[in-house]
């Protein structure tokens, strides 16, 4: 599932910081990348083939386009801080790049 990406960016803006409660998501992806620092509790990211269980403390960044969920574990509070940010913001060359690389 592809989510919208401009409903979470202001006119104009290629960034935004969103600070929530996580609950349990789906696989989905987003034309924006997103850097996630977990603020309180913990839960089970999955990238892909891979799940993380991700606490507080923990940082991580997941590429636009790529499939993603998120899991509470046993009910618990899973707070996150979601820096979002379109890849132009790094560099113009980005704008249509699928992936990271230098």
């Amino acid at each position: 599932m592809m989510l919208p990406g401009d409903e979470f960016f202001r006119e104009g803006d290629s960034i935004e910081v969103v600070s929530i409660q996580q609950e349990d998501i789906a696989f989905h992806q987003h034309p924006y990348l997103e850097m996630v620092y977990v603020t309180g509790g913990r839960g089970l990211h999955t990238l892909g083939r891979l799940e993380t269980t991700v606490q507080k403390g923990d940082y991580f960044i997941v590429n636009y386009g790529t499939e993603h969920k998120y899991t509470m574990i046993g009910g618990q509070r899973f707070d996150l801080i979601n820096v979002l940010f379109k890849p132009e913001l790094i560099d113009k060359s980005l704008q249509r790049c699928p992936a990271l690389r230098t």
